[in-house]
């Protein structure tokens, strides 16, 4: 489908209405690479009164033809290629994925048939207007994310000859999540109204839940899921959590919403959720969904006062991988169940740090400046650990993981080195050093895929 660039006249089966409640972006654009007819528009999502008359076509135009010369020899979905580019004299932005799929012999989008399977190059395009691109950028990672994950399933659909109504769901479910981000940012929290400035700080069993809340959180590299039966317990805890997170990091989580439902969103940093009395509980999260992410999760529920966690970032990775490969996506009572396990792990770093706040005024933002206060003094730990790493072991900056009598030694001297004689500091500092320098977890730690297929080997060759 060819339209003229100053003209974005869409049939009605090549594009599909999203809810004006949603509508961040002013629309989602699908568009193929045509060898005779050049940049084809595909499918368009959009709220209705979003689009701007001319854009659609001019983006299409735009992003691929660009990608004229592209040598990409991987197969259709594999390789994901991200543009984000400013067309100042349409006041749009539009973040390109360009990727290669399978072209349809119809121009309609919907079309069950396809003569054969044909490569084509597409480009899926998020367009918003140029005055949102400031808030648009720190959720430019979350998105990538989602992109990435969703484009290989859309191939999957095109390989089918199947429609586009099963991707309408998925575009559906991203584009609520992103306004729900956006609705209830993260990024004004009230330090005065947490727990942490209440005058029972000095209750044991608050304290040691707090313990390991604020731990595990620290552990997962700053990813928590709060769940709880009010919006008032679960936003209180989620605005303890959020000190120790960076404003980026904060950008990309979410408060629990009054009247939302139950729904797990992959790939935040904080999310709130509330429990419906006698029908949802914290066991109802698809751990399927969690193993997706890219990093480990804490699960908080503050009405039980249980916290547990996922595996450590560098078992949860090559999960993760297994997982993906085998296409175990739709199984979710399968080899993967029972994703959290408790959390018992003990912190002097957060105890210590519980105590002395507990001590200081609750008066001109003294408490929350201590709190930013501890957050560097884990960051410093981090950063010597990553120069002892560096001059200790080789080639750390290549990520080649360490065997695992090399990784117990350096771990027992890491530990010695900077005083961390508790396991529940050492993963704090470790994740944290992850967050500064990625990579250093599987150096320091190993991969546990490659020390499987090691001992595979081994017992092979015996």
């Amino acid at each position: 489908m060819n339209f003229d660039e100053n003209s974005d006249e869409i049939p009605a089966a090549n594009r599909t209405l999203l809810h004006q409640s949603s509508a961040y972006f002013s629309a989602i654009l699908l568009s193929r690479w045509d060898n005779i007819l050049g940049p084809q528009v595909h499918h368009v999502w959009h709220a209705e009164d979003q689009l701007v008359d001319g854009v659609v076509q001019y983006v299409a135009n735009h992003t691929l033809n660009g990608e004229i010369g592209r040598n990409d020899t991987s197969e259709p979905g594999k390789r994901v290629t991200t543009k984000l580019c400013l067309f100042t004299e349409r006041e749009t932005v539009a973040v390109a994925f360009i990727f290669k799929g399978y072209s349809t012999s119809s121009n309609n989008a919907r079309s069950k048939y396809r003569s054969s399977t044909t490569k084509s190059l597409f480009s899926m395009c998020l367009l918003l207007p140029m005055s949102k691109l400031k808030s648009y950028l720190p959720l430019h990672d979350l998105c990538d994310v989602r992109m990435r994950m969703y484009i290989p399933q859309l191939v999957h659909l095109q390989e089918q000859d199947a429609t586009l109504a099963k991707f309408d769901k998925l575009i559906i479910e991203f584009v609520g999540c992103i306004a729900k981000i956006t609705k209830k940012p993260l990024t004004d929290m009230q330090f005065q109204s947490t727990v942490l400035d209440a005058k029972n700080i000095g209750d044991v069993q608050k304290c040691r839940f707090l313990e390991r809340c604020i731990m595990s959180h620290l552990q997962t590299c700053g990813c928590s899921i709060v769940v709880g039966n009010t919006l008032e317990e679960v936003d209180e805890m989620i605005s303890i959590l959020a000190m120790f997170l960076s404003p980026s990091e904060r950008s990309r989580s979410q408060c629990a919403v009054e009247g939302d439902q139950f729904r797990y969103e992959s790939d935040l940093f904080l999310q709130g959720l509330t429990l419906e009395k006698g029908k949802l509980s914290s066991e109802k999260i698809p751990e399927m969904e969690v193993i997706r992410t890219q990093l480990p999760s804490t699960l908080i529920d503050v009405s039980k006062h249980e916290v547990k966690q996922t595996n450590q970032l560098h078992k949860h990775t090559a999960m993760r991988k297994d997982m993906i490969t085998n296409e175990q996506v739709k199984d979710e009572t399968g080899f993967y169940a029972n994703v959290f396990r408790p959390m018992e792990d003990h912190s002097k770093l957060v105890r210590t740090f519980l105590h002395e706040i507990s001590l200081l005024p609750p008066v001109c933002g003294v408490r929350e400046a201590y709190a930013s206060q501890f957050v560097r003094l884990i960051q410093r730990k981090a950063l010597a650990l990553i120069k002892y790493v560096e001059a200790e072991s080789p080639r750390p900056h290549q990520g080649v993981a360490l065997d695992p009598a090399s990784s117990h030694a350096l771990v027992k001297k890491l530990k010695r080195a900077l005083s961390l004689d508790e396991e529940g500091d050492w993963k704090i500092v470790l994740a944290t050093a992850e967050k500064l320098k990625p990579g250093m977890f599987r150096h320091v730690l190993g991969d546990p895929s490659e020390h499987c297929q090691r001992v595979e080997q081994e017992l092979a060759f015996l």
